[in-house]
């Protein structure tokens, strides 16, 4: 991943499809914690996999050089709540660190 990009953030989870479950990917460095909700599930024959995009602005908050965590929790109508271990991606700076627009 870097910074001021606008990247896709892939999860695939072995085991289980989450289609019907309501999901949250939370992304931490420090003091940052950004969660998206009800990602896009797509069954694999193993499971199933999230995927969701950041904002130039949520990517800018990360520090370069450091990794951040990464997470996926899922409920279920029931009420049955469940998480995946924790993962590491590392973050990579760029040399315009500002929010670029097209127009």
């Amino acid at each position: 991943m870097r910074r001021f990009t606008t990247p896709t953030v892939t999860a695939n989870i072995a085991g289980i499809d989450l289609t019907g479950y309501k999901t949250y990917l939370t992304l931490k460095q420090g003091p940052v914690l950004i969660t998206l909700e009800n990602l896009p599930v797509t069954p694999t024959e193993d499971g199933c996999t999230l995927t969701g995009v950041l904002t130039q602005e949520q990517t800018a908050m990360f520090n370069a050089s450091d990794r951040v965590q990464m997470q996926v929790r899922f409920i279920n109508a029931a009420g049955v709540a469940s998480a995946t271990n924790i993962r590491a991606v590392t973050v990579n700076g760029v040399l315009l660190n500002e929010v670029i627009n097209y127009g």
